[in-house]
């Protein structure tokens, strides 16, 4: 059987979107790619069967369109493709499926995605989609090749919605895996590593490495906690050493990027892991998420030791009624000092913040850029507060109809729109708000003299200079 797997064109102009399974659809800057790891365990679990013939196309990092896209899909003539989509880019993937459909004959085509497992029947009314992956997709997948080879129904493949006859059908969900070391290591080998590049790398390539699945917290705005669950699994130590290992003897690739909601949750294996790639001097740069409230000195300069060199902090906002109100579950008294023993550990720091949730003000808003300015992390983002499909937060908005605008295309919460409102401002200004947030961190002469001495090429100065403007002046 021949499966394609696929990262689809972005039809309406040059933006270029972050993608993965089981994230957010965010729209990129600086000309950065992001692996498609999610699509790459997907190729490795249709990899078990030697039978079977799979292809990886990205056509975000190939930078190609959707005409080399589909003379690519038709010279392969695949039995099955499966588009990875996400909410902001779900009606763009829909119309790249439809075009592709006309032009494959007997080809089954579905979704795999954050977007899709939150709206699977939204997702089949609206799209020409056979199927739609629910939740983990890696055995889910393999059931369903199994279903395809054999000319079975598929109504015995749990983790599956599908179209029948003109109905819409939901199986019960999937369990989820119990042991996640049981998945084969995704399969690189077909994807194009050497496309993914970003600025935090130094624009050499990086890999993405999923360490763990699943969040024990409960925040409101969070949308992977569907599909992945609320049950923390995580590798073992060996195992995720083994996987860096082969990215970096393998492939050459010497910076990765833990993809782990909460990579510090588990403090006794981050050591552990940090011991062993200390003790096999594994030559690897990498970065992680973090909560304030998971982490600690001894942990932060162990992480240095072991080669991270940035960690990332979920702070959200600088109004702990905010953060209780989103159930973040947190103490920010704590983020001063956390922020201050990672920087003291020697690593760069990046801090994330929403604005516009509920019960966002004025003042409160002054308040989370007061604390982004005095953490003065070395990166910041403040994202627009967005109720994406499947989160409390949209339960929320629709209950108080706060919710100004329906479509997909402007839930990137990335400061292009700003698709919602509260009790206290207005859609427009949140977004203003957050223009605001952004240009009073950056355009600080401290700041510009930091990004400045850090440039190390003209290649440097172009991508800081393209991200800047992106990220500052866009609309």
């Amino acid at each position: 059987m021949k499966i394609l797997l696929l990262n689809p064109p972005y039809l309406k102009n040059n933006n270029i979107f972050m993608k993965e399974i089981g994230r957010c659809g965010s729209t990129a800057t600086g000309n950065q790619f992001w692996p498609q790891t999610g699509l790459a365990y997907l190729a490795a679990i249709a990899e078990r069967d030697k039978k079977n013939h799979v292809m990886i196309i990205d056509s975000i990092a190939e930078e190609i369109g959707l005409k080399e896209t589909m003379e690519r899909v038709k010279e392969f003539s695949p039995d099955i493709v499966i588009v990875h989509t996400t909410t902001p880019t779900f009606n763009n993937d829909s119309n790249v499926l439809s075009a592709l459909r006309n032009e494959s004959g007997n080809t089954v085509f579905g979704f795999v995605g954050t977007h899709t497992a939150n709206t699977v029947r939204e997702s089949l009314q609206e799209s020409e989609a056979d199927f739609v992956i629910i939740n983990e997709p890696e055995l889910t997948l393999e059931a369903l090749l199994d279903a395809l080879s054999k000319h079975v129904d598929w109504k015995s493949i749990s983790g599956l919605g599908y179209k029948k006859d003109g109905r819409i059908i939901l199986n019960p969900l999937r369990p989820l895996s119990k042991n996640l070391d049981d998945l084969p290591f995704p399969a690189r080998h077909l994807l194009p590593n050497h496309k993914y590049r970003m600025v935090l790398t130094n624009n050499n390539a990086f890999a993405t490495l999923v360490s763990s699945r699943g969040c024990p917290y409960q925040c409101i705005y969070c949308r992977v906690g569907y599909p992945w669950g609320k049950r923390f699994r995580q590798r073992t130590e060996d195992s995720v050493f083994r996987e860096m290992k082969e990215i970096r003897e393998k492939y050459g690739i010497r910076n990765i990027a833990f993809m782990a909601d909460t990579f510090t949750l588990n403090r006794k294996w981050v050591l552990g892991l940090c011991d062993r790639i200390i003790k096999e001097r594994l030559d690897v740069r990498w970065m992680c998420n973090s909560r304030i409230d998971t982490i600690d000195k001894e942990m932060a300069v162990r992480m240095k030791r072991a080669g991270c060199f940035l960690v990332s902090f979920g702070i959200e906002s600088g109004s702990q009624e905010i953060l209780d109100f989103a159930k973040k579950n947190v103490d920010l008294n704590k983020a001063g000092p956390t922020v201050r023993l990672t920087k003291k550990a020697g690593m760069k720091t990046f801090a994330y913040f929403v604005i516009g949730l509920p019960g966002e003000t004025k003042k409160t808003i002054r308040k989370t850029i007061l604390l982004a300015k005095e953490l003065d992390p070395d990166y910041v983002n403040f994202h627009i507060a967005t109720p994406h499909p499947g989160t409390e937060l949209q339960a929320i908005a629709r209950k108080n109809n706060w919710i100004i605008d329906e479509d997909y295309d402007h839930y990137d919460q990335s400061g292009n729109y700003s698709v919602m409102r509260n009790s206290a401002l207005s859609a427009e200004e949140i977004l203003r708000a957050q223009k605001k947030a952004m240009k009073e961190f950056y355009l600080r002469p401290k700041i510009i003299l930091r990004k400045f001495l850090e440039m190390k090429s003209p290649r440097d100065l172009y991508d800081y200079a393209r991200i800047g403007f992106s990220m500052l002046f866009k609309n």
